[in-house]
């Protein structure tokens, strides 16, 4: 019996280890088990002979007609030729360097055979075929199991094919003992889960599409499991480690520091800034990612230009470390770069005539006239939002952004850079 933490070597001997090893990754048994099938191929109904059509994966229940081995004209080696038919047709099967096969594959036993049709020479074949002979007195289900059995496909590499990792699988599976299962047994039934073992048998040798989703589901639950134990076992350690609490003052620096602020926090940013509060008070390290809200990044094209101390540049251009002016007329750092991959580019026009262009995840400070009058605050929705709500029901424009002035920069000449660019999120 082996465990999942059985060497491979043990297993499948130290060449074929060597390669799962150096080509896949795969050192052990768990290793191995958790290497799942990419896909799942059928050999499908039983296919009449004549009704064969190229490229198509079948399984045909025939007759051998005829036997026979020659010599490759331009290499070495041998190909074996069977003839096979039902009755109505005839069908190829080729097997390279395999005469040995020759003694299994008689003139007049039956069987079923499996696998791909191609074309050679304008005639039909199958190469290199699985196949099950069968005798006059073979359970017509045995043959209908071999036709209908599902194929894992697994991710492979040029020194090992799916089939041999399929063969290692089978292995491990024969002879892996009880497994220790990482999820709680109150979980599995309660979510109707399977237990690791038989998630593993059935995900590497399922009978049906049912028992393949209900592998994945468990499996699924597993890796879901072990990284929220980690994350876990990871706050608890940050727990144990000593801080001394900061005890916010309304007389202190923080208080100070916001009533300076030339603007009003958002509701957002206040609700932040009670929760850092909370968490410098306790006696353990903050735990804490605090990420920039709106007007902190610009998802805009490539082209974009953007207003630097030495001029503009293209917005693909912009590297981290580089200077941009802010809205207001400073120089800044700029800290982070993150290209967005291809994406529709919208041109946004004003009633101005100002334009701009951006993407539709790209975020805008908006208001509508009857929010501004009721004195409400500034909304922020995605340009997505905006286009699918771009008008009133009298038909007149929705959305107003805030007026923007440009900053005065003392350069000595105008700059043809809309304020919108600089202003607006």
């Amino acid at each position: 019996m082996t465990d999942l933490s059985e060497p491979l070597t043990r297993l499948v001997g130290d060449r074929t280890a060597k390669v799962l090893r150096d080509g896949l990754g795969l050192r052990t048994v768990g290793d191995l088990l958790r290497h799942y099938p990419r896909r799942y191929a059928e050999r499908g109904e039983l296919t009449n002979l004549d009704e064969l059509a190229v490229d198509e994966h079948v399984t045909v229940m025939a007759e051998i007609a005829r036997v026979t081995n020659r010599k490759m004209r331009n290499r070495r080696g041998s190909i074996l030729e069977v003839v096979v038919t039902d009755g109505r047709g005839q069908l190829t099967l080729t097997f390279f360097n395999q005469a040995w096969r020759e003694r299994q594959l008689r003139p007049g036993r039956r069987g079923l055979f499996s696998g791909k049709v191609t074309l050679f020479r304008g005639k039909r074949q199958l190469a290199h075929p699985d196949y099950m002979l069968v005798d006059d007195d073979t359970e017509e289900s045995a043959a209908e199991a071999f036709a209908n059995e599902i194929i894992p496909v697994y991710p492979a590499s040029a020194a090992i094919p799916s089939w041999k990792i399929a063969q290692c699988v089978r292995i491990a599976l024969d002879t892996l003992g009880p497994v220790e299962d990482p999820l709680p047994k109150d979980i599995r039934e309660r979510r109707g889960l399977l237990e690791l073992r038989a998630a593993l048998e059935k995900i590497h040798r399922p009978r049906s599409h049912a028992d393949i989703a209900a592998a994945r589901l468990r499996l699924k639950w597993d890796e879901a499991f072990v990284l929220q134990v980690a994350l876990a076992r990871r706050r608890a350690a940050f727990r144990r480690m000593p801080a001394v609490p900061r005890i916010a003052r309304p007389d202190g620096l923080v208080a100070a520091f916001e009533e300076r602020l030339p603007f009003q926090l958002t509701r957002g940013q206040r609700e932040v800034c009670a929760a850092i509060t909370r968490d410098l008070a306790q006696e353990h390290p903050m735990h804490r990612l605090l990420q920039g809200e709106v007007g902190s990044g610009k998802a805009q094209p490539l082209d974009a230009l953007v207003l630097t101390p030495a001029g503009f540049r293209r917005m693909g251009d912009i590297r981290v470390g580089d200077q941009v002016i802010t809205p207001s007329g400073e120089i800044t750092v700029v800290t982070g770069v993150f290209p967005q991959g291809e994406r529709e580019v919208w041109r946004v026009v004003l009633s101005d005539d100002s334009a701009v262009e951006c993407d539709l995840d790209h975020l805008w400070a908006v208001n509508t006239a009857a929010r501004r009058d009721r004195g409400e605050p500034w909304m922020v929705l995605s340009l997505r939002q905006i286009k699918d709500d771009l008008r009133t029901a009298a038909g007149t424009p929705k959305w107003h952004l805030p007026t923007i002035q440009a900053p005065e920069l003392d350069c000595g000449a105008e700059r043809p850079l809309d304020p919108y660019v600089l202003g607006v999120l």
